[in-house]
């Protein structure tokens, strides 16, 4: 085989020897660089991201039901709104009727 070009580096010089000190290399780069972890690393980062996600889901079900009690208040409010507006009418038409009678005799 030609090898790489202009390196001298040919495929079959590869030896045991060379093929070992690639691997450890490799590895060693790997776990400097952190695509290796121990399993107790992984699981505690695991466990952390777990609870992390917990605390978010609790703070997101506080936040519905501050939702939704707003929403039964606005609710509340409103019903209150027209119930008091229908007052209002009737008021207006018994003040209208009592001022148009009121130089009648009965």
């Amino acid at each position: 085989m030609d090898g790489l070009a202009g390196t001298g580096f040919t495929f079959p010089s590869l030896t045991v020897s060379g093929l070992l000190l690639a691997t450890v290399l490799f590895v060693l780069r790997a776990v400097i660089s952190g695509a290796w972890m121990p399993r107790k690393t992984v699981d505690a980062l695991l466990s952390a991201r777990d609870a992390e996600i917990g605390r978010c889901t609790a703070r997101g079900d506080e936040w519905h039901a501050a939702y939704e009690t707003e929403r039964h208040r606005a609710d509340l409010l409103a019903d209150q709104n027209h119930a008091l507006i229908e007052v209002a009418r009737t008021v207006e038409h018994v003040m209208t009727s009592l001022e148009a009678n009121a130089g009648a005799k009965p």
